[in-house]
């Protein structure tokens, strides 16, 4: 009985999660050996195995600036899509591969970043702090 009450507690803090960035983090999913971590400029998460959606929103202050968004793909498949409050996507990205991508943020305002992994190994992070 007490494994099982760990488990819901678990699955129930994995469901949504308050972000210490300028947004919030909501999350449908399973990740296993997870470290995550944000700031007010950057989201990152590394994982043995992610099969989850997340979406994050963040606020940008300063801009233009440049979102820095890095991805290692160590097996299975990890998209993402980005877009800006009340708009359809300006940048999504499927099937992603290790790689850094670098996407000009033109405008102040929220801005939403939605990760959809499927048994996805390995690790990402957004960076716009410059």
């Amino acid at each position: 009985m007490k494994r099982n009450k760990l488990l819901i507690a678990t699955l129930l803090a994995l469901s949504t999660i308050t972000c210490s960035c300028t947004g919030k983090v909501t999350s449908v999913g399973t990740a296993i050996r997870s470290v995550s971590r944000q700031s007010s400029t950057s989201i990152s998460s590394r994982y043995t195995l992610l099969n989850s959606s997340i979406t994050y929103f963040f606020d940008v202050k300063n801009a233009p600036t440049i979102l820095n968004i890095d991805v290692t793909t160590n097996g299975g498949d990890i998209s993402v899509y980005l877009m800006k409050k009340g708009g359809e996507n300006f940048f999504e990205q499927e099937n992603i591969p290790t790689t850094n991508i670098a996407v000009e943020l033109v405008e102040n305002g929220r801005y939403f970043i939605k990760v959809i992994a499927n048994n996805h190994e390995g690790s990402y992070s957004f960076d716009w702090s410059k």
